[in-house]
């Protein structure tokens, strides 16, 4: 028996495995699997175990309960970690509630994954349906001990490991190989409930290497209460000032006709301030928004984002956020460390934070692109559809929107992602799969990324990319290939990013899960690339050179990773914004570019003429 601790964020999804008598795999996984029950014990199907105990992830410690419904595996499990608490569960469904926002998750790979979850919560290895497939993968050694390993993939799910203890024949260790990489736990200490084995500790750890500890205090088979399993409602937090029927607000680009949005926000009774608007985000503050907006923060977590590391974060109660008359209440705030090129994209003013995931929760939104314009509204009063709008459902995360398009005459599910300032990403999973770009040429870059670190990438033309009944021309496309972050599925499809949405008008509406799609003027514009090969990551004296891409104009020029760009055409590169270097490096008409470098070894700052040219 065994408690599984599956982290989605920062709350908890908890679900019991439960023994049940074994049946025949058809195989020679089934001696090992009647010695296991034996050990295991059984579970009677009707009831519910009922849990609680203490937890510890990603640097804070904090308490649980849990129901599991013994019948169908459908379970709720309530959790406070440090300062935020949450609910999660299951119903047919995943879900979960925080911050007054009940959401759900009903991705595929979602669905995939609880296919598994509550099969191995249900011991569904001992009574196999038609469908699923158990195979022995023999004796195995972890830490110095031998194990028998059960491997299996129900009907409908994702594969696992099963790692039973060659002599107690108790369940050690199960892995799990989720959308966004596996997902390791170790059980131990087991202790009789009912008559069954149940580990009263679970060590999980997830993709990106963040491990979460659950101790069960008590456990028990009881009858499930009415209700006990219901999702948490959500809390009206959201209102328009003044009792209008729309906040409208000008916007900012960050590359000047491109790139993240920025919108002024207002936290707490500060004045406004600079924020990105983050479809792929929550409510956050950088270190350095927080102490100038005079906020204390408190807690610490590690948290992941599109890069393959983590970060850490505190949380910070800001009261209210504004975005002009659109306004939220009783907000907490993720604080921590961001790129500085994300703080310092304009010249005259700092970026403090992000916003996105709770807007968009209490508020129909709006984004004209072409009047650079953004509009909330109260769901119950909506705003019109834009002209000409085609409405897609969307599947999400819990958070972030997908929809279906294609790229090349290939149909996947891509992310909506505001926050992505550049140009369209495509899963490398989904590229092999489906033998995309196969003879494209392309060039090396390496995206300075966002939380989690840098990103690797390679960037070429597509043919087409055909969204929401609009067929975009020969758009450039960057692969990445990434083990774990937000850009590793293997399922999903990619990511829409700016070069994309800027030729259209947007609205997204949470309540009833759709998004509307207007093409504007600008939608036939072809797509402009980088033609210097260079990858940057600016600093408060100018731009990092990331790398250098072979036969481009920066290799010919001699740059190199680790060179630093002081000087842009006599300009201090402290002084140009990202809207200047990507005009300077995407323009045709730029003849040539005249750098100030320093390098690592060199005692004078080098002079460099870089030629530009068409790399795709």
């Amino acid at each position: 028996m065994r408690l599984t601790i599956l982290a989605t964020g920062l709350f908890l999804f908890l679900a019991p495995c439960l023994a049940q008598p074994a049946a025949a795999a058809g195989n020679d996984a089934s001696a090992t699997l009647r010695a296991a029950v034996q050990a295991l014990g059984t579970v009677p199907r009707t009831g519910a175990l009922f849990t609680q105990g203490t937890l510890s992830t990603a640097g804070q410690n904090g308490t649980f309960t849990g129901w599991l419904d013994l019948r169908n595996g459908y379970n709720v499990s309530h959790a406070v970690l440090g300062p935020l608490s949450g609910d999660q569960g299951y119903d047919g469904a995943s879900w979960s509630a925080a911050n007054g926002i009940t959401t759900v998750d009903d991705l595929p790979a979602t669905q995939a994954r609880n296919v598994t979850t509550i099969y191995l919560a249900l011991d569904g290895w001992s009574a196999p349906k038609p469908g699923d497939r158990i195979a022995d993968a023999g004796t195995q050694t972890d830490g110095g001990k031998p194990y028998r390993v059960i491997a299996v993939v129900p009907h409908g799910g994702v594969p696992a490991t099963i790692w039973f203890d060659a002599r107690t024949h108790l369940i050690a260790r199960t892995d799990l190989a989720t959308d966004a990489g596996t997902v390791t736990d170790r059980y131990a200490d087991y202790r009789r409930v009912a008559g069954m084995q149940l580990a009263y500790r679970d060590e999980n750890r997830d993709p990106s290497g963040v491990v979460s500890t659950s101790v069960l205090t008590r456990a028990a088979i009881e009858a499930l209460p009415a209700g006990a399993l219901a999702r948490t409602p959500s809390v009206e937090r959201g209102w328009i000032v003044g009792g209008g029927r729309l906040a409208q607000m000008p916007f900012r680009f960050s590359f000047g006709t491109t790139g993240n949005i920025a919108i002024p926000v207002a936290y707490g009774h500060n004045q406004p301030a600079l924020a990105v608007f983050d479809t792929g985000g929550r409510n956050l503050l950088t270190l350095q928004g927080a102490r100038s907006l005079g906020f204390a923060t408190g807690g610490g977590f590690d948290i992941g984002g599109v890069g393959t590391s983590t970060v850490r974060a505190s949380i910070a109660n800001v009261g209210t956020v504004s975005a002009g008359n659109a306004t939220l209440v009783d907000q907490q705030a993720f604080v921590l460390p961001m790129p500085y090129g994300l703080q310092s994209m304009f010249a005259t003013e700092p970026v403090v934070g992000l916003v996105g995931f709770e807007l968009l929760s209490n508020f129909q939104t709006t984004i004209d692109y072409a009047a650079q314009t953004i509009a909330f509204a109260p769901f119950a009063t909506p705003a019109a559809l834009p002209s000409g709008a085609t409405v897609l459902p969307f599947l999400s995360n819990g958070s972030t929107p997908y929809v279906e398009a294609s790229i090349d005459g290939v149909s996947g599910l891509f992310m909506v992602d505001t926050g992505n300032a550049g140009n369209l990403v495509v899963f490398k999973s989904f590229v092999d799969a489906h033998a995309l770009f196969r003879g494209a040429a392309s060039v090396s870059y390496v995206s300075a990324g966002g939380v989690g670190g840098t990103v690797p990438l390679r960037r070429l033309r597509a043919r087409s990319l055909r969204l929401a009944g609009t067929t975009l021309d020969a758009p450039i496309v960057e692969v990445t290939d990434q083990k774990s972050g937000a850009f590793a599925s293997k399922t999903l499809a990619g990511n829409i990013g700016a070069t994309v949405l800027r030729r259209f008008t947007v609205q997204l509406n949470y309540q009833s899960r759709t998004l509307a799609f207007a093409p504007d003027s600008r939608v036939a514009e072809p797509f402009l690339s980088d033609r210097t090969g260079l990858s940057l990551a600016r600093d408060p004296t100018g731009y990092l050179i990331l790398g250098a891409a072979p036969n481009t104009p920066a290799a010919d020029a001699h740059l190199a990773a680790g060179d630093h760009i002081d000087m842009i055409d006599g300009t201090s590169a402290d002084k140009l914004s990202a809207a200047d270097f990507y005009n300077l490096t995407t323009n045709p008409g730029i003849a040539t570019i005249q750098f100030g470098i320093t390098r690592k070894g060199e005692t004078a700052p080098i002079a460099i003429t870089l030629t530009p040219r068409t790399l795709l």
